[in-house]
């Protein structure tokens, strides 16, 4: 179904939370679901209903795990990531697009860069199976503050940046700004942000639906690494759809 991009599959794959499916074999998925003719329009009933279906992707094409502003002198890091976002009514969804659906799912691969001191500058990218709706995505972190050292506690912050283009009629974007505090946990780094989501979607062909909402944003997590390797394990609320996101990168 173009409108989710990559960024759904059917409820029944969706339901309870496996870390394993939010890996890259993910697009696998999303392949199949794409496949068919019926699923390249989205019908909703009223202007509600497209608002309550945008802040779905709202909340699922923001951004998430980029976990806290790296401090290691690392220039170069590499991910691969999936996260989940819970929506609101899976009904709503079936009746629109003919698949009901109570969450939608989005694997990624990105890249950070950091080549000024404790400031990154990160680009994510995904897209269905034939590259036709392709989601892209930028952000910009930094460090603020700490006490001490770079393994103390230490506060961020980060503005961020997606657009969903190719799918027939639909414009989607969204900005974020999130202020982020971390500290040393053992051999893990925890950490915890709130922060803003600003959604613009307008609908257009037989249709002229536009939603434009700003949703809050909450979440947490925490960070593990060996090596030049990083995991990331994230948990979060937007308006009031919730998510779960992993992130596996390689720092060079």
């Amino acid at each position: 179904m173009a409108i989710l991009a990559a960024v759904a599959q059917p409820a029944s794959a969706a339901d309870g939370f496996n870390p394993v499916a939010l890996g890259i074999g993910q697009l696998q998925a999303v392949a199949a679901l794409l496949s068919g003719t019926s699923h390249d329009k989205i019908v909703p009933g009223s202007a509600g209903d497209f608002g309550r279906l945008a802040a779905d992707l709202f909340a699922a094409a923001d951004p998430k795990a980029q976990g806290p502003v790296p401090a290691d002198g690392t220039r170069l890091r590499l991910s691969v990531s999936g996260d989940r976002t819970a929506t609101t009514d899976a009904n709503l969804w079936g009746t629109a697009t003919g698949d009901r659906r109570d969450a939608l799912n989005v694997p990624r691969v990105g890249m950070d860069v950091s080549l000024l001191p404790r400031t990154v500058f990160g680009v994510g990218y995904s897209q269905d199976a034939q590259g036709a709706a392709r989601l892209y995505t930028a952000s910009l972190g930094t460090r603020i503050w700490q006490a001490g050292g770079d393994d103390n506690t230490a506060l961020d912050v980060r503005a961020s940046y997606a657009q969903l283009t190719g799918v027939s009629h639909l414009r989607l974007t969204t900005r974020s700004v999130e202020a982020l505090l971390s500290r040393p946990w053992g051999p893990l780094r925890a950490y915890a942000g709130a922060g803003l989501v600003d959604g613009d979607a307008r609908l257009g062909g037989r249709f002229d639906f536009a939603s434009q909402q700003t949703l809050s944003r909450l979440h947490a997590g925490g960070e593990a690494t060996w090596g030049g390797a990083r995991l990331t394990a994230e948990v979060g609320v937007t308006g009031d759809r919730s998510w779960q996101a992993l992130r596996l990168s390689y720092g060079f």
